[in-house]
């Protein structure tokens, strides 16, 4: 997102600072808004009807 971006000086080092998550958490890229819109989705969806009490992680495995 835009909020990361705006925490390294330049295209350069947003694609070390990419890197660097993706090799330290071993998801093949770095999380985006749609991976939670996603879940939103499937919580508002009847396929999570029977669903309660849940707490859900989109974290790709980084509080792992």
């Amino acid at each position: 997102t835009e909020m990361m971006r705006s925490n390294v000086p330049d295209e350069a080092a947003f694609a070390r600072l990419s890197q660097a998550l993706v090799e330290k958490y071993g998801m093949p890229r770095i999380g985006v808004p749609r991976d939670v819109a996603n879940l939103v989705t499937f919580l508002a969806s009847d396929a999570a009807a029977y669903v309660t009490g849940a707490a859900f992680t989109v974290d790709g495995g980084q509080s792992a």
